[in-house]
């Protein structure tokens, strides 16, 4: 569980969860992505890791980056 359960609950979890959302904000703000294979298949979820929070592919997808100003 990402944020902890119970009394023992994080008590910045809401303050973490919007630092996340600026950051990818800003990341698709400021650069460009691009695959590096287009044609690559999106990659299945590694069943393993199921209820410990976000769900992990199997393999990494390979991209590029730019700055876009």
């Amino acid at each position: 569980m990402p944020w902890g359960a119970g009394v023992t609950m994080c008590p910045g979890r809401f303050f973490a969860t919007n630092e996340l959302k600026q950051f990818v904000f800003l990341m698709l703000t400021y650069f460009e992505f691009e695959l590096e294979n287009p044609d690559e298949e999106i990659p299945s979820i590694d069943v393993t890791r199921w209820g410990f929070g976000s769900m992990q592919p199997v393999r990494d997808v390979q991209f590029k980056y730019r700055l876009r100003f």
